[in-house]
């Protein structure tokens, strides 16, 4: 399922504007409003949803996570 969201929001990095989400400028009703009707009207939905999918498996796996970290405190350890 895609979302719209803003900008600013802590999440943002997940998105990549119009690839497999849309991100709506921060403070602007108008655009998230736009956002939302894009993805709900995409003639594309199903390849957003797949963008979106890979996305998310190709970097926030708890796999990945973990190995992030892994990789993280064996930096902070040297």
């Amino acid at each position: 399922m895609n979302i719209s969201m803003l900008e600013n929001c802590g999440n943002s990095n997940i998105c990549e504007h119009k690839q497999n989400d849309y991100l709506a400028k921060p403070f602007d009703a108008t655009d998230l409003k736009e956002g939302i009707e894009w993805v709900l009207n995409n003639p594309n939905y199903d390849e957003l949803c797949v963008n979106a999918r890979e996305k998310v498996l190709k970097e926030f796996d708890s796999v990945v996570v973990a190995g992030k970290y892994i990789s993280l405190y064996e930096q902070i350890l040297k």
